[in-house]
């Protein structure tokens, strides 16, 4: 039968031969993407390992559910003699990342590095998603600290720093502030600039 429901998917997402940034003969941006719709569409979640070292292999991922959290094993070697020989990060290694409250909402808990801007503005999506209407035009008048605390309600994103961290994102907020118009302008609701 069809595939249905939740799906995660831990992936290379680049072109073979990647020569980006001086990493050549990389295997690299090992990134985690989610579907809700049995595999018809996929939103791109984070990163787990992004180093670029000429010569660095991450790859060979391996995914397990266990409750609410994934497990991502996968492998991280150098091709260079120098690195290769004598760096102690090498061998298999093993990220947690916790699924929240809303089915597939992920937060990495692998540091605020590797949490990429598509990673965020897919929680801005989920949110708005899952907010009523009339919320979101009062949303629409408040200024950025006002909403970072509403998502921080809303996702787990202590272990990131909670709103403190997202108040420093000020592309996420213009993204959030636009989706919230688009949104109430489909909803034939008029929207107003509302806070910065």
């Amino acid at each position: 039968g069809a595939v249905t429901g939740n799906l995660a998917v831990v992936f290379n997402d680049h072109r073979k031969g990647l020569v980006e940034a001086g990493c050549r003969l990389c295997r690299t941006h090992l990134h985690l993407a989610v579907s809700r719709d049995g595999g018809a569409s996929w939103r791109l979640m984070g990163a787990i390992d992004e180093e670029l070292t000429t010569g660095v292999r991450i790859h060979y991922p391996t995914v397990m559910q266990v409750g609410r959290q994934l497990s991502v094993a996968y492998t991280r070697f150098y091709l260079s003699s120098d690195l290769g020989l004598n760096s102690p990060d090498q061998g298999v290694r093993v990220a947690h990342l916790t699924l929240q409250q809303r089915n597939t909402d992920l937060v990495l808990r692998v540091g605020r590095e590797t949490v990429t801007q598509k990673a965020l503005e897919a929680m801005v999506d989920d949110f708005i998603r899952d907010t009523p209407i009339a919320k979101l035009k009062k949303f629409s008048e408040h200024r950025w600290p006002v909403l970072t605390a509403a998502l921080s309600e809303s996702f787990e994103l202590e272990s990131l720093g909670g709103a403190d961290f997202l108040k420093k994102k000020v592309r996420l907020a213009r993204y959030m502030k636009q989706k919230i118009r688009e949104n109430l302008i489909a909803n034939g609701t008029d929207s107003s600039e509302g806070g910065r």
